[in-house]
């Protein structure tokens, strides 16, 4: 990963002339609200910390738009909404788009992936995975959770329920398995069943490609807390840029992901029409008019 790293930092290294003069000296970074909310702190943090690490002084605020699962902010973004020149996605809203959820009015195949903040994910549950008619916590019919019905037979979806109240639900017995950090399935007594990838990473093995390529974007989508991009179009100089100055923010800081690690975790949230079509095919299978 470290060589990567050093790769991309070096082909950014060849624009960084460029690109002082192609940053402006200022730039919007939108992210979702409300204030005080874990990714808008995030948002604060990242505005604070990259500017000083950019080929050329620039002044980077935060502009917050909608709730935490990020559609709104998104939807703002595609449509060019003040000037952003950056958005901050939750894996969530890339999960949404991959559902079909009529609100998910963005297609960020055309945006520049510039950083990612990866988590560990993993699959557990009571004994071990395949036990008739277990219950999987689902929070909705498009959440990426969706995911654990193809990688342990026998799953059955339990909806309804967001994430602060799934360990409180498996504790109660309420459910049998549910997606959670390493660390959550240890506190919760669960019996970890598989450990999901890094964002981009292979996921299930199947036979369609398309169906495939919709479980590493499910995939990607629960391992990503949130994902920096730049807005479609972005001039490549300028692109180069951010993508140099979150590479040195990700070697200073644990925890980040820059570089070719960014860009293919990214590029795997938004896999295309095919893998769409046949993740809501299976979503349609499984969970009918629900």
């Amino acid at each position: 990963m470290r060589r990567r790293t050093i790769i991309a930092l070096g082909a950014a290294g060849l624009l960084a002339g460029r690109a002082r003069a192609a940053l402006p000296d200022r730039a919007v970074l939108l992210a979702p609200g409300p204030a005080e909310s874990p990714l808008a702190r995030l948002a604060e943090r990242l505005a604070e910390a990259l500017p000083p690490l950019l080929p050329s002084a620039l002044r980077l605020s935060v502009s917050l738009a909608g709730g935490p699962d990020g559609l709104a902010a998104a939807v703002r973004f595609a449509a060019g909404a003040e000037d952003a020149s950056l958005l901050l996605l939750p894996g969530r809203a890339a999960a949404a788009r991959l559902a079909g959820d009529p609100r998910a009015r963005f297609d960020g195949a055309g945006w520049g992936g510039v950083l990612l903040r990866p988590r560990r994910v993993v699959l557990a549950g009571r004994g071990a995975a395949g036990a008739p008619g277990a219950r999987l916590a689902m929070e909705a019919p498009e959440s990426a959770e969706a995911l654990g019905l193809l990688l342990v037979e026998g799953l059955q979806p339990r909806l309804g329920l967001p994430p602060a109240a799934v360990p409180q639900a498996y504790a109660e017995g309420a459910v049998d398995a549910l997606f959670t950090t390493p660390e959550g399935a240890a506190a919760l007594g669960a019996t970890v069943w598989l450990a999901l990838p890094p964002p981009g990473g292979a996921v299930a093995d199947t036979a369609a490609p398309a169906l495939a390529a919709a479980c590493r974007a499910a995939s990607a989508a629960l391992t990503t807390e949130a994902a920096l991009c730049a807005a479609a179009l972005t001039p490549a100089d300028r692109l180069a840029a951010w993508r140099w100055g979150a590479a040195r923010l990700a070697e200073r800081e644990a925890g980040l992901l820059a570089g070719a690690e960014a860009m293919a975790g990214f590029a795997a949230l938004w896999p295309g029409e095919a893998a769409e079509a046949a993740w809501r095919a299976m979503l349609s299978a499984r969970l009918g008019p629900r």
